[in-house]
């Protein structure tokens, strides 16, 4: 679905829709490693700029980054560190976000200077949700306004989020993979079938092509933007809905 090469060029990365990524020898065109920590199929990748970080991004929701440094050659490094992922970026409900995932998140939302105050008060996810404005000054010394500012608007954007992605209640580990729009991340109502032969909801992908002449999973030129109804799998969808717990 994508692969990216390390800047150094030595090192390829490959998602795919069996749920791993793969790290390949690029001038010996050898498998590597194979990464398997995904619940759903891995739909991106990216290597950081100096190479020592591999970010994975599934539609399980959920952003991996993989360490992939050593002082072996390079060659050898991903045999050595490449199954050992050092932080999860879960977009499951924030109270299940470990200290380490909210201090992720903090980097990943450009707030890296107060990690430490968060890491020494252990603020996991279900402490980073009831965070006040006054406890940010009086627990974490937190003295600028602004910055208390920016902090709670994060906080208030992931809860936001959160509510929109779990909007349709069935989202979990036990719905099938195709069941779920690649693009909006929820169970489809009306999915269809476009160009690049996977489904989507429908919404949502003429959303998409209103301003992509690409595919959402492999990002390859698509051949046309009409859509054409996937009945079969709608009335799979419609059935495993009447078959949930009420």
């Amino acid at each position: 679905m994508a692969v990216a090469f390390r800047p150094d060029g030595r090192l390829l990365a490959s998602c795919s829709g069996d749920r791993t990524v793969c790290l390949w020898d690029s001038k010996a065109g050898h498998l590597l490693h194979q990464l398997e920590a995904h619940a759903r199929y891995v739909t991106s990748c990216a290597f950081s700029q100096d190479g020592r970080l591999l970010a994975t991004g599934s539609n399980d929701r959920t952003v991996k980054v993989w360490r992939v440094e050593t002082d072996l050659d390079p060659w050898e490094e991903s045999t050595q560190h490449a199954s050992d992922w050092i932080s999860t970026c879960s977009f499951r409900p924030v109270e299940q976000w470990t200290v380490e995932n909210v201090c992720f998140w903090l980097r990943s939302v450009g707030l890296s200077e107060f990690i430490p105050s968060f890491r020494l008060h252990a603020i996991d996810g279900e402490e980073l949700l009831n965070l006040s404005d006054s406890a940010l000054q009086r627990e974490l010394k937190i003295e600028a306004l602004g910055h208390r500012n920016k902090i709670l608007r994060a906080i208030a954007a992931v809860r936001s989020s959160e509510s929109l992605q779990y909007s349709n209640g069935l989202l979990d580990d036990s719905v099938p993979n195709e069941y779920v729009c690649p693009i909006s991340h929820e169970v489809m109502r009306d999915p269809v079938i476009a160009a690049d032969g996977f489904s989507y909801e429908r919404l949502a992908i003429e959303a998409w092509l209103q301003r992509n002449p690409t595919s959402p999973m492999t990002n390859a030129p698509l051949s046309h933007r009409h859509v054409t109804p996937n009945r079969s799998l709608k009335m799979l969808i419609q059935r495993f809905r009447e078959e949930q717990p009420h």
